[in-house]
């Protein structure tokens, strides 16, 4: 196998490899080729495979054929991964009424894999939603992010938890504390206020377990 150094590498050729080694550090697994495609502005999946193969073939990367996000560069390694379901969005900033349903299901192929040494052990009911809004942004919770919630009714004070307000008929992502009968959802952002309910109004879906960086912020 003929190997080319990365200064014999092309422009896009460098900026692919990057890109995989950056997802694949944050995500624990390979990005898939539309995603190469989206984030390193070329026009076609077509010409991702073109560029791959060239890497390959110089034995800048490794993929099992067949085999969906397989690519492995000489920077990254094989990592167990879990498929959670994204179940759609939460508001982490204004509230925004969410009609006749807790959340807005994304389809049914909405997903997120990851890595399985960055959830807890021993964990089950975990779920994904997709953040918007930017109260929570000095927890590390950005819009755009993604939340991997586990899904519980009781927490401790002080964790962040995804609630659904029964009178409002609005999901938030914010921290919980119930003191003196009542709830305080608690922002992470000195620009937003903090709320209060009587705790027959929250109802509390899942703690959060782990943030997944939007990609385009890493870009």
């Amino acid at each position: 196998m003929r190997h080319s150094s990365p200064d014999q590498l092309s422009e896009t050729q460098q900026k692919i490899l990057k890109f995989i080694n950056s997802f694949t550090m944050n995500y624990g697994y390979a990005p898939s080729i539309r995603e190469i495609c989206r984030n390193t502005d070329i026009t076609s999946t077509s010409n991702v495979e073109y560029h791959l193969r060239k890497l390959q073939d110089w034995g800048h990367l490794n993929r099992m054929p067949r085999i969906s996000r397989s690519i492995r560069t000489q920077n990254s390694g094989q990592v167990a991964t879990m498929r959670l379901p994204i179940l759609g969005r939460i508001q982490a900033g204004f509230h925004v009424p969410t009609p006749g349903s807790d959340f807005a299901y994304y389809d049914p192929e909405s997903y997120l894999d990851i890595c399985c040494s960055q959830l807890p052990k021993n964990m089950d009911d975990l779920y994904v939603l997709e953040v918007e809004g930017d109260s929570m942004i000095d927890a590390m919770v950005n819009n755009g992010d993604l939340v991997v919630l586990h899904k519980v009714s009781q927490v401790t004070n002080g964790t962040m938890v995804a609630v659904w307000l029964k009178a409002e008929e609005e999901t938030t992502l914010k921290y919980y504390y119930l003191e003196n009968g009542q709830v305080r959802l608690q922002p992470a952002n000195q620009s937003f206020q903090s709320m209060f309910y009587p705790p027959e109004n929250v109802e509390i879906q899942g703690e959060l377990v782990h943030v997944s960086r939007s990609i385009k912020r890493l870009m």
